[in-house]
């Protein structure tokens, strides 16, 4: 007596019965899920605002001042004293000074030049720390036609007294035309040159 094992399997009756009923609930469900999507309400895209342009504008100082008043300013005015300098005495040259040329005796009309029959002053002061005042005065033709480069026409030494002083020089018959020169010595030591000319 023969023995057989059983054989083990799905019956095929089984799966063909399983397969039928999952495509019946998929057809029943693909309706359900068509009428879902066009029962949604479609999405909607709202675009966004145009970005807000902002002006500045000035506002006018005169409005500006009425919105808000502001408290008035004090003034404080600061004073810095500032030292003011001792005067200084003035210092008198030592030797001839102030020395200068003139037309008339009074020596107010200064000058350096001159006319052929005019009178020429020479005016000077002195500060003579030895008191001796002893000037000399020398007349020159520096270069005047006729007179060989500065010929001494004239020479005088003195002590002078009165001051400020002056010296007169008139050459006779008359200047020539040209350029000439005026020194004065104090106590012998050159202290000015004044020069003319005559025209």
């Amino acid at each position: 007596m023969s023995t057989e094992e059983p054989k083990h399997g799905i019956n095929q009756n089984l799966l063909i019965a399983i397969i039928g009923a999952a495509a019946t609930i998929l057809a029943a469900l693909i309706p359900v899920i068509i009428n879902m999507n066009k029962s949604a309400p479609a999405p909607t895209f709202t675009p966004a605002p145009p970005p807000t342009t902002v002006v500045f504008t000035d506002t006018p100082a005169a409005a500006a001042t009425s919105a808000q008043p502001q408290a008035a300013a004090t003034e404080t005015n600061a004073f810095t004293a500032t030292p003011v300098p001792p005067s200084e005495t003035p210092t008198t040259p030592v030797g001839i000074y102030d020395v200068y040329l003139a037309q008339d005796k009074a020596g107010t009309s200064k000058t350096s030049t001159f006319g052929p029959q005019q009178t020429v002053y020479i005016f000077f002061n002195i500060n003579d720390p030895s008191g001796a005042k002893l000037v000399k005065v020398a007349w020159y033709a520096v270069d005047v036609k006729g007179f060989p480069a500065n010929t001494i026409l004239s020479s005088d030494e003195s002590t002078v007294i009165r001051l400020p002083s002056s010296y007169e020089m008139l050459y006779s018959p008359a200047w020539k035309v040209g350029k000439y020169k005026v020194e004065l010595y104090l106590n012998g030591s050159l202290a000015s040159t004044q020069e003319f000319e005559v025209k």
